[in-house]
């Protein structure tokens, strides 16, 4: 099943149910923006075979700032609740909660942004480094026995581990471009 009742902090592999979920939700979200916003799956939940919390990380990259207001306009058409700019999430949060289940994040950024590219550089490197991988699940298992009832604490326990994560992945995008270039 995807999505988690506020605050709560379970594992499961779920990444064909994300798929699915993710793919309803781009398709929402293109007939509400048009075609001016990049839309991505990223987070746990994009990489097969991995623990993950069951809810779907979606990855918003809007052309020029400006825009943001009215994407958060569109998004709020489709039930999302806009939840600020949180430095630390990455960007502006939205949440879309079916019932009394949280079950898609969507992190708007601009698409040419640092943020954007980290996003897309972890999830990527998560798919194709298995030790990256099988480390964050370590991880995150433990602070999930931790933290089960308090997703913030979680999360925020996570955060070192996964900036030196993605700082390792974008190092790794880096090295693959100069190799293949």
């Amino acid at each position: 099943m995807i999505g988690l009742e506020s605050g709560r902090v379970e594992l499961s592999y779920s990444y064909r149910m994300s798929v699915r979920e993710f793919r309803l939700a781009a398709r929402q979200m293109r007939a509400h923006l048009g075609t001016g916003c990049l839309i991505e799956h990223v987070g746990s939940t994009a990489v097969p075979q991995m623990l993950a919390k069951p809810i779907v990380d979606i990855a918003l990259g809007v052309y020029g700032g400006g825009h943001i207001p009215e994407v958060l306009r569109a998004l709020s058409g489709l039930q999302y609740r806009y939840r600020g700019f949180r430095e630390d999430a990455g960007g502006h949060i939205a949440d879309y909660v079916h019932g009394i289940y949280t079950r898609r994040h969507v992190h708007i950024v601009e698409a040419t942004s640092a943020q954007w590219n980290r996003y897309i550089a972890l999830r990527d490197y998560l798919r194709e480094v298995p030790a990256a991988r099988r480390s964050y699940e370590r991880f995150k298992s433990e602070l999930a026995s931790l933290h089960r009832g308090d997703r913030r604490r979680y999360t925020a326990a996570k955060r070192e581990f996964v900036e030196m994560l993605t700082d390792d992945a974008c190092s790794w995008q880096d090295r693959a471009a100069t190799s293949s270039g």
